[in-house]
């Protein structure tokens, strides 16, 4: 059975589904929309071992800045500790454009009768559970500093990441909470490494957030227009190549004929379970970061998240029915 597929979105997600469609043979079209992108993103090793399986030709690693441990000071007066990290700093204009240089897009008008809602997708309604935004900035080491290490520090009113970029660039410091320069002006450990903040600021949400519905008849939610992760406690990349990797094999089990509804209930069950588990993820981070109204009110909110989808995990769950295997969605036979 043929079907016309759109894929709606600029991100990961969205390159990962038509990188994996033209490999498969499946034709689609695409319209990419134009937003805001990150300064930098991290890239733990096994999400650039999984972008390497989908765009075999991209390499990461030359234009990364490679991160070999990273220095961890969180909860009141914690003292800071160092530990491996194997991963990747790359700026998101660098990332997407090389995987996006990979990928044929058919010149045609937008149409499809299934469609892959992707980053910078509209009119999904999600559901949020914080109210904490990141704001980014620039910012000049001193000369000293371990470029080989990236710096996670908790504070009374918010936290602090620091991302090197290599010696010729200015680092990607990140601040939740507060402005990076109030944060800065109560840090212990990261505010000893900066001589400088420079540019302007972005800001992005850092509150987890699930469309609802992720998917109905029709379409399906990808990536960040699917989940958003708090930076602290996943990474929205990795994330993205997987939920790519499920939704092209949702098509390939349609075009075979196995159920619509199924296929979809699934889908659903899968992103929710993963939502769950990241807001379980944070909630132990924000329980222990402080004890300030921040830290309370987030970690209330956190746990509103994790009881809403316990309830509806129960209320519609199901035993599962597929599994993925490779590329390819297979049956569960029971019995």
């Amino acid at each position: 059975m043929q079907i016309e597929v759109h894929i709606e979105g600029d991100g990961v997600a969205a390159a990962c589904c038509a990188q994996l469609w033209t490999e498969s043979g499946q034709a689609f079209t695409s319209s990419r929309v134009v937003r805001p992108k990150l300064g930098a993103v991290l890239l733990s090793r096994q999400t650039v071992a999984l972008l390497a399986e989908i765009f075999p030709s991209v390499d990461l690693v030359s234009v990364g800045h490679p991160i070999q441990k990273r220095v961890v000071a969180w909860g009141p007066a914690a003292e800071p500790i160092t530990l491996p990290h194997s991963a990747l700093v790359i700026s998101e204009t660098d990332l997407l454009g090389r995987l996006w240089a990979q990928v044929r897009v058919p010149v045609q008008p937008p149409a499809g009768e299934w469609k892959f809602l992707s980053s910078g997708a509209s009119g999904l309604q999600q559901r949020a559970f914080g109210t904490r935004v990141a704001s980014v900035v620039r910012a000049v080491f001193h000369r000293e500093v371990d470029q080989s290490a990236c710096w996670i520090e908790s504070l009374d009113s918010g936290w602090l990441f620091l991302l090197p970029r290599g010696v010729n660039e200015s680092a990607t410091l990140i601040a939740v909470g507060e402005t990076p320069g109030e944060l800065l002006g109560h840090s212990r450990v990261i505010a000893g490494l900066i001589r400088s903040l420079e540019g302007p600021l972005a800001e992005f949400a850092a509150y987890p957030r699930i469309a609802d519905p992720v998917c109905g008849q029709g379409w399906l939610a990808c990536g960040a227009a699917a989940i958003g992760f708090d930076p602290l406690c996943g990474e929205g990349t990795g994330n993205a190549a997987r939920q790519a990797y499920l939704a092209t094999a949702i098509i390939a089990a349609i075009r075979k004929g196995e159920p619509v509804d199924d296929l979809l209930a699934h889908y659903a069950s899968r992103q929710m379970h993963g939502f769950l588990r990241h807001l379980q993820i944070c909630l132990g981070f924000y329980q222990g970061g402080g004890s300030g109204a921040f830290w309370r009110s987030e970690a209330a909110l956190l746990q509103q998240g994790i009881e809403w989808a316990g309830r509806v995990l129960q209320k519609h769950a199901k035993p599962p029915i597929y599994r993925l295997v490779g590329r390819q969605l297979e049956a569960i036979h029971t019995g």
